[in-house]
């Protein structure tokens, strides 16, 4: 530790929050992981696995689901405005 960061510094709580959470202070910073890629938290996991399994398709096949999930989406958006 160097000597002008005290453990009650907020970078200092940062590097240690990120070694017991095992990934680095950009990981906690960004919405990216190591690969600059966006880290996404989903709460239906079941859906989580569906896109792992789309994402092994062919692309023909992604863009399939894709136009499927963007018909879902207006249909929710459209219900949405409806309500409002």
């Amino acid at each position: 530790m160097k000597w002008w960061v005290k453990k009650n510094d907020p970078p200092y709580q940062l590097k240690r929050m990120a070694e017991v959470l095992g990934v680095t202070a950009d990981y906690l910073l960004n919405d990216e992981n190591d690969n600059g890629r966006r880290v996404v938290q989903m709460k239906d996991w079941e859906l989580l696995e569906k896109i792992e399994k789309v994402d092994q398709m062919d692309a023909k096949d992604r863009e399939t689901v894709k136009n499927l999930l963007d018909l879902a989406i207006l249909k929710y958006s459209v219900k949405k405005l409806q309500a409002a």
